[in-house]
């Protein structure tokens, strides 16, 4: 069984934002292999809002986890602060906090 399957434990590949590329399998031919090369021109030509909006999204996958806890953290603080509010603003009358 572990003959069938020697060649994949050398297929590990990086996920680099879209390109799919094996760099441990030396049983390949470097000739066929894709290019990173990123098309100057035509990345030089693009609408400035479709930069913009490129550098945000990858801010966005960057960081996604970091935004996830900022987010949680500040509705559970919100939470709190307005389940507070409420109770000393209507529920807490008859112990007379106000003098």
């Amino acid at each position: 069984m572990m003959k069938e399957f020697k060649g994949d434990f050398l297929a590990i590949g990086l996920d680099c934002k879209g390109a799919r590329q094996n760099f441990l399998d030396t049983t390949t031919n470097v000739a066929r292999m894709q290019s990173f090369a990123v098309d100057a021109i035509a990345e030089r030509h693009r609408h400035w809002f479709l930069k913009k909006w490129d550098m945000f999204t990858s801010y966005l996958e960057n960081y996604r986890q970091c935004i996830f806890y900022i987010f949680v953290f500040y509705v559970i603080t919100i939470a709190l602060f307005v389940e507070r509010f409420i109770y000393y603003a209507f529920m807490a009358e008859h112990k007379d906090l106000r003098h």
